[in-house]
């Protein structure tokens, strides 16, 4: 038992030794590394990068350059971002490190045993170069490198990593949104048509006059329109149906100068947050834009742009104004134009406004009639029927009308009275 147990403590002695010695030797190869500072170039000042390869989320991207244009190895239609790949080749031609450690023997110690992150890059002789990134310092001022062909260790002030971290859809050049300048008639699916007559904003199909600033600002918000971030360079049928895009559900918006349309932008679903789908007819490529810029058209229609006002006028442009309500009429003339009736009038019937848009049914009896005439002859008029206790109809098509609060017309026809 004796002799065993002095085996063991022999045993547990030399055990400690070889420990000793591994660490030691340890030191003293960390002790012979050598650090050196100052400018260290990673890559030929006089040749070219044409070529960059690199592995990122364990996608590999490939990118080459031809004649002065990069394209991406295997899809030569893949519509590649020219000055985002000239970056990244300008980020590997302008490498210099600033720490360069020599005798190193251990390239596990800096992370180099499983490099983080490294990029292939070739000249155009077909030289290539591994750039290989490992741990940051200690002291978080910078990122341990290898470099093939060279022994040393370098130290690099920021992440290659980083700085090759764009996604395949960031690293594609977005299409042109088709620019617009003059419009004249725009379309939101099947919902809304409208367009300019005589300078003013009509329904299309009818020739309703519209509230012209609700128009302009819908038309302003079209020609507004523009990518956020491309989210699919080559879109499959499943990710157009996914995202409303497809022929059946998306909602085209089409911007017409005379009779040529001059952009036409398809319309898609919400993402899960404040975002929309879009892409331009006959194209695959899939963006995003701020939802809000959209909801409005898509919700616009006849109803919400409808004239609420029914006249606007000044006394300066008539030359008669005619009222006939039941029981009597009264005619104001230009030579009117001065008095204090004469404005008052007018004022007020300026102020009407609509409360609601109609179908027109049954006509109901007719409270008011005015008739205006302006300085070149051509003339306005406008019918006020009965309707309900709180409102009168105004019939501004041959299908719709708007109705107006009965006691604004009421207070005309007093006015009016009481001048006669």
């Amino acid at each position: 038992m004796k002799r065993g147990k002095k085996m063991i403590l022999l045993l547990g002695a030399w055990a400690l030794l070889m420990i000793g010695y591994i660490c030691i030797g340890r030191m003293n190869e960390t002790a012979v590394v050598s650090e050196t500072e100052g400018s260290f170039p990673l890559w030929p000042e006089e040749k070219t990068v044409s070529s960059l390869t690199w592995t990122k989320d364990g996608e590999e991207y490939a990118f080459s350059l031809g004649e002065s244009v990069w394209t991406k190895d295997g899809d030569a239609s893949f519509p590649v971002n020219q000055t985002a790949l000239q970056n990244l080749a300008k980020k590997i031609a302008g490498l210099t490190a600033d720490r360069e450690l020599t005798d190193v023997t251990r390239p596990e110690d800096y992370g180099l045993a499983s490099p983080a992150f490294s990029v292939t890059a070739r000249d155009e002789d077909g030289n290539e170069t591994v750039y290989a990134m490992g741990d940051q310092t200690p002291f978080e001022d910078g990122y341990y490198l290898s470099v093939s062909g060279s022994e040393s260790v370098y130290v690099i002030s920021s992440s290659l990593a980083t700085a090759f971290g764009k996604t395949l859809t960031q690293l594609a050049s977005m299409e042109s949104m088709p620019e617009v300048t003059d419009v004249t008639r725009m379309t939101v699916g099947d919902t809304l048509d409208i367009c300019q007559s005589d300078g003013v904003w009509v329904d299309t199909a009818t020739g309703e006059m519209l509230d012209q600033s609700a128009a302009e600002a819908l038309v302003s918000e079209a020609k507004g329109l523009t990518w956020s971030e491309l989210i699919a360079t080559d879109a499959t049928d499943e990710q157009l149906e996914q995202w409303a895009l497809d022929d059946a559900q998306a909602v085209a918006v089409t911007l017409f100068n005379g009779e040529t349309a001059e952009r036409t932008l398809l319309l898609g679903s919400k993402d899960d947050e404040t975002d929309r789908y879009a892409r331009l007819p006959d194209s695959r490529m899939v963006y995003t834009f701020y939802s809000d810029d959209a909801d409005d058209l898509l919700e616009a229609g006849i109803d919400t742009l409808w004239q609420r006002k029914p006249v606007s006028v000044t006394v300066d442009e008539l030359s008669e104004a005619a009222f006939a309500w039941d029981g009597g009429e009264a005619v104001l003339t230009a030579q009117d134009g001065e008095s204090t009736a004469m404005q008052s009038v007018i004022e007020l019937l300026n102020s009407f406004e609509g409360t609601e848009r109609v179908a027109l049914g049954e006509p109901g009896e007719e409270v008011l009639r005015v008739t205006l005439t302006d300085d070149g002859g051509e003339t306005q008029a406008f019918v006020f029927r009965a309707y309900n206790v709180d409102s009168y109809l105004l019939e501004i098509t041959d299908m719709h009308g708007m109705l107006v609060p009965a006691q604004d017309v009421d207070r005309l026809i007093r006015m009016l009275k009481q001048k006669g």
